[in-house]
C-alpha cells in the first residue's frame, strides 16, 4: 500500500513520505514538527481553560484591527486577504483563535507576574541623571575640574569655558537594568548628588550627576513582555513532556514509527535514525 497523497504538483501525486523526505533534506523538518506540537498544545489548552469571547469584544477587536491596518474599505480588505492566501472565513477563525490565545496567555502568566516583579525589582528601579556629553575627553575633563573647584553642575551650561568641542546637557530617567554596565556600577556606588565621570560610552564622553531614584513600576510594556516570556516558557515546558510518534509509510508497505520526546537533541537523533533506516 502506497503512502497517502499529501498534494498534487503538475498532476503528479506527492505522498506524505515524500513531504517528510523533502523537509528532512531542506533542514525544515524539526521547525515544522515543533510548530505542529506548539499548535497541538495550544489547541488542548484552549479546550481545557475557561475562556470566553463575547460578540461585542470580538466585533470591537476586529474593527480595531481593520482601523489599525487601514482595511476598512471592503475591496481593500479582500485584496489584503487574497495576498495572504486567506479566505474571510479562515481569517475570522484565525482572528478569533488569536484573541483566545491572548486570554490564555494572561491566565497562565498572571500567577507568576508578581514573583517576576519581585525578582527584578532592583533592576527596575529608575535613576534620575543629569548628564553632560562631549565629543572629546579633554573638554569633559576640563568641565570635571571646574565642578571639583566648586562650580555647581547646573551652572556649567551658563559658563563660557572656551572649549573647542561640542557640549550638550541632558536629564533623563532610566531603569537600572538599561544602564550600560560601566555606568551601572558607578551609579550603584554613588550617593545622590555625586558626580560620575569622565566616562566614555558609545556616543561620547560623559559627566553625570545622580539626582535621585524612582521606585520600580510594572508598566504595560514590561507586563506584556513578561507575559510573553512566561507563556513561551509554559509552551516549551508543555511540549517537553509530550511523547510523539512519527509514522511514515515506505515502499515495502511497512510503517516506520519513531518515538521521541521533544528535546532538540532527541529530535535530531530520531530524524537521523529514520533517514538511515
Amino acid at each position: 500500500m502506497s503512502s497517502p497523497t499529501f498534494l498534487r504538483i503538475d498532476q503528479q501525486s506527492v505522498s506524505i513520505e515524500q513531504v517528510w523526505r523533502y523537509l528532512q533534506l531542506s533542514g525544515q523538518l524539526q521547525p515544522v514538527l515543533l510548530e505542529i506540537l506548539h499548535q497541538y498544545a495550544l489547541e488542548q489548552a484552549l479546550q481545557t481553560h475557561s475562556l470566553t469571547l463575547s460578540p461585542e469584544t470580538f466585533s470591537q477587536s476586529f474593527l480595531d484591527f481593520r482601523l489599525h491596518h487601514q482595511l476598512l474599505d471592503p475591496d481593500g480588505f479582500q485584496t489584503w486577504l487574497r495576498d495572504r492566501g486567506l479566505t474571510p472565513e479562515t481569517f475570522l477563525e484565525q482572528f478569533r483563535r488569536n484573541l483566545l490565545i491572548e486570554q490564555l496567555k494572561a491566565q497562565i502568566s498572571q500567577p507568576k507576574l508578581q514573583s517576576y516583579f519581585e525578582q527584578n525589582q532592583f533592576l527596575l528601579e529608575q535613576v534620575v541623571l543629569s548628564g553632560i556629553i562631549s565629543n572629546t575627553y579633554e573638554s569633559i575633563e576640563a568641565i570635571s575640574q571646574t565642578i571639583q573647584s566648586g562650580t555647581d553642575f547646573d551652572q556649567i551650561e551658563t559658563l563660557d569655558l572656551d572649549l573647542d568641542a561640542e557640549i550638550e546637557h541632558h536629564q533623563f530617567e532610566i531603569r537600572r537594568a538599561d544602564l550600560p554596565e560601566t555606568l551601572r556600577a558607578a551609579v550603584d556606588a554613588a550617593a545622590i548628588g555625586a558626580t560620575i565621570g569622565p566616562l566614555e560610552l558609545e556616543d561620547g564622553w560623559w559627566l553625570f550627576r545622580v539626582e535621585g531614584w524612582q521606585p520600580a513600576q510594572l508598566d504595560d510594556e514590561l507586563k506584556h513582555q513578561w507575559q510573553a516570556e512566561i507563556f513561551d516558557q509554559w509552551l516549551a515546558d508543555t511540549v517537553q513532556t509530550m511523547t510523539v510518534e512519527l509514522q511514515v509509510n515506505n515502499n515495502d508497505s511497512s510503517t516506520r514509527s519513531t518515538g521521541y520526546s521533544y528535546p532538540q537533541s532527541t529530535l535530531e537523533r530520531s530524524s537521523a535514525e529514520f533517514a538511515h533506516q
